[in-house]
């Protein structure tokens, strides 16, 4: 009788009502076209934050589709537009939950291959960052590091301390 965070981000995201879990599809499974996409498609630069995993149910439901929010590795592909049905679509991601861009043999992976999405990022022009000096560098809008896309994965897995980023 109640909606779930991926649930209702998708009703958000894509003005499209479906079951719990669901990240980006309809009651079909089927993907369903987000309000960043098309921005993205109209030429706009797109972008997340969050202060939890960038892949968790809510900023997902905005740039992945996939039938089960705790298919987090798969987001993670998604949100740099990796099998992602309409390839690279958001221009900023900023957030926690760098442990499902990086292979299962680095230390605080969460993913189940070798699928490394941090060097994937940057062949396809990501500048990739995963600590505070990044982060400054991105505040102060310093040359290369402040380029777009831009990703900036602060945490291997939850919540981001905001202390931690700002002066």
């Amino acid at each position: 009788m109640v909606t779930d965070s991926a649930a209702s981000a998708t009703a958000f995201a894509c003005g499209v009502k479906t079951y719990n879990a669901a990240i980006g599809v309809d009651d079909n499974v089927q993907p369903v076209g987000s309000i960043l996409e098309a921005a993205h498609l109209d030429g706009f630069k797109t972008g997340l934050v969050a202060t939890s995993r960038i892949t968790h149910a809510t900023p997902a439901c905005y740039a992945a589709h996939v039938a089960h929010r705790d298919s987090e590795a798969k987001i993670a592909e998604h949100e740099l537009g990796y099998g992602h049905p309409l390839g690279q679509t958001v221009d900023i991601l900023l957030g926690g939950g760098r442990g499902f861009f990086i292979p299962q043999n680095q230390t605080g992976s969460t993913r189940k291959d070798d699928l490394d999405l941090l060097a994937y990022a940057k062949s396809v022009g990501y500048s990739v960052h995963t600590d505070r000096k990044g982060f400054e560098l991105l505040r102060n809008g310093l040359g290369q590091a402040a380029k777009l896309p831009y990703m900036g994965l602060y945490t291997n897995s939850e919540f981001i301390h905001i202390s931690t980023l700002h002066y």
